[in-house]
Order: structure tokens, then sequence, then C-alpha cells
């Protein structure tokens, strides 16, 4: 963990997060933590003074910059990866066009099958 506060340069009435009652001590006692392999995405972390008035602590305010991952996640069952160079063989095309043909053929059945109950309906 990185003490994210104390990170960037600011004039030290941007570092003080709480003030005494007595209004003449000040102390920097509150912090943002970050993780240390995303100190990176921390821009900036200081305190606004003017945020609340019924408050010994200054609001401290951190920028952080998200970043969102584009690699993709599988659960699951994986893609089935085909075989191109198969369909250059007549024999291989032939059962293609076979199973093709079949699997199509039972669609109509169930989309006609569909539509005949929907007209019942």
């Amino acid at each position: 963990m990185v003490i994210g506060t104390t990170l960037f340069p600011h004039k030290d009435i941007h570092k003080i997060t709480w003030r005494s009652p007595d209004v003449h001590h000040f102390s920097q006692i509150d912090h943002h933590l970050i993780d240390s392999q995303h100190v990176s995405h921390l821009m900036d972390a200081r305190t606004h003074r003017c945020a609340s008035d019924d408050s010994d602590h200054f609001l401290l305010v951190s920028r952080i910059r998200a970043t969102i991952s584009n690699a993709k996640k599988f659960f699951g069952k994986k893609d089935e990866k085909y075989d191109c160079e198969k369909m250059t063989v007549p024999e291989k095309q032939a059962e293609y066009k076979i199973i093709l043909k079949e699997h199509l053929q039972e669609l109509a059945i169930t989309l006609m099958t569909a539509l005949i109950v929907d007209g019942i309906r």
C-alpha cells in the first residue's frame, strides 16, 4: 500500500487535513491509501479547505485515471476452430452440403410448426 496524499508536491496549505479547535495547529492526519500496482492511476491528491464549515477536517480529493481492460475473458466452453482446408476436398464438401440441407429442413419444419401454432391461438 502507498500513501497517495504524500506523492504530490503541493503547498502546505493544500496538504493539511485537520485543524485544531484553537485554529493555531494544523496536521496531515487523513490519507488516501492505494495499492502499489495501481499507484500510476492516481493523478492528484489534495485538500479543499472551504468544503465544510462545521468540521475540523478538510475535504480530501483525489483524481484517479480509470482504465478499462480490453482483454477478452472466456468463461466455459472455448470457441471451436474450423479446419477450412478440409473444404477443398470434394468428399467433405458433399458431406457438408448434406448436413447443412438436413439442418435447414429441420429448422424450416420447426418454424412452420411455430407459425401454425401461433395462427391457431
